[in-house]
């Protein structure tokens, strides 16, 4: 609330990469552990799969969008 009500009258554009790195260290650190749980090749293969289609898409929509 306290970034919003600043916005107003600072940039605070850079906050955005703490909060992705947030994101990203909060999403790894719980889904590591799951993902190492599984001994099964199928279900690893299927999971890095996964991940390279939805950095694909965002590489795509990057593109396509122009930015």
């Amino acid at each position: 609330m306290l970034a919003y009500a600043v916005s107003f009258n600072i940039d605070i554009s850079f906050l955005i990469t703490f909060a992705a790195g947030n994101f990203l260290y909060i999403g790894a650190s719980d889904l590591v552990p799951e993902i190492r749980k599984h001994k099964d090749l199928g279900v690893n293969i299927v999971n890095f799969i996964s991940f390279l289609i939805g950095v694909s898409l965002m590489w795509i929509i990057k593109i396509v969008l122009g930015a």
